[in-house]
């Protein structure tokens, strides 16, 4: 009596629970979104990030590559076997198919140009009446891009399609730590465009979005990255040879020497700098300094330029002197760097 007395009342709580539970489980009704007639603005589409490139309207897709020569094509006729054929488009920017008199211009097309350029020739020969041509390209051969210079991997590469100096200089393999302050694109003649050489900053590639790296390239440039500036300290230094000028700042006597180790107890007071002369002739500009004044900050810190040349005597080499600053002086620096300065 008492388990059937308890089973009513498990069914009646039930039983009043339910409509709770159903009311919780339906799903909350969402306000409706405002349809587009309502809004009193115009739909527009996102703007351009403030630092894209004005000079590409977009990059062309794949099909709009635009022959040259050496590339290689295969084309094809239908229900025509004698013109279907893997030809080279010539150093003059042509093809040439069987029983058709005429070269066929070929360079500066896209292959669906060509495909038209073909059927109509053979419709003027009388060879075909409506003939169905399909024109494929087997090997890219016209468009190369040479990167050299200061760069992990030199490479030569086609430029099947166009691409960024970023994405070219990723193929390198990117820069070395020997990389000077810019990077030199020739860019060939294009489009009624006489050639010409872009400086680049090296530092725009490390930043995104830097409009001066977002250079195109279409194939035919040449890019070159040079070796950055060094100068060379010889003598009475802890570690006598070449210093690098970095891009980042200026280099100074006082750091040049810091770099180079610093000098030894034997390194005298005196300090000689050959410098490259301005006008291009053999003779280098030679200065004398005063090394101990410079070291105590009794004198300004002198800025050194690409290719001069430090010599600090030492206790072996004191005995040239002051007196010795001459063309005398100058041969005997030289000699002393041997080869490391032409290196």
């Amino acid at each position: 009596m008492r388990s059937a007395f308890f089973s009513v009342f498990v069914i009646l709580a039930m039983t009043a629970l339910l409509p709770a539970q159903e009311k919780d489980a339906r799903p909350a009704r969402r306000k409706a979104a405002p349809s587009v007639e309502m809004e009193d603005k115009p739909v527009t589409a996102p703007k351009t990030a403030p630092n894209a490139v004005p000079v590409e309207a977009g990059v062309p897709a794949f099909s709009n590559y635009e022959l040259g020569p050496e590339d290689l094509i295969s084309v094809v006729v239908l229900d025509s076997p004698e013109f279907t054929r893997e030809v080279r488009v010539s150093g003059a920017g042509t093809i040439r198919l069987p029983l058709v008199k005429r070269p066929i211009p070929a360079a500066g097309k896209t292959a669906g140009e060509l495909e038209q350029e073909i059927a109509r020739v053979l419709v003027e020969d009388g060879l075909l009446k409506e003939p169905s041509v399909s024109v494929t390209v087997r090997e890219f051969n016209s468009k190369p891009v040479s990167i050299s210079g200061a760069v992990r991997t030199p490479v030569v590469f086609q430029a099947f399609r166009p691409l960024t100096l970023v994405e070219a200089m990723s193929r390198a393999g990117g820069l070395t730590e020997s990389a000077g302050s810019e990077i030199l694109v020739s860019l060939p003649e294009r489009n009624g465009q006489a050639a010409r050489v872009l400086h680049i900053p090296t530092k725009s590639l490390m930043e995104t979005g830097d409009p001066r790296s977002e250079i195109w390239l279409r194939g035919g440039e040449d890019i070159r990255v040079p070796q950055a500036g060094r100068v060379y300290i010889l003598g009475g230094v802890g570690r006598p040879g070449a210093v690098m000028i970095s891009n980042d700042e200026p280099l100074t006597l006082l750091r040049a020497l810091a770099l180079a180790g610093g000098t030894t107890s034997a390194a005298g007071s005196k300090a000689f700098l050959l410098r490259p002369s301005a006008n291009g002739s053999e003779k280098k500009e030679e200065i004398a300094l005063n090394l101990k004044k410079l070291l105590k900050r009794k004198e300004p810190d002198l800025p050194l330029q690409t290719n001069d040349v430090i010599f600090i005597p030492d206790s072996k080499t004191r005995r040239l002197g002051e007196a010795a600053l001459s063309a005398g002086l100058t041969s005997v620096i030289y000699s002393t760097a041997g080869g490391l300065i032409w290196r």
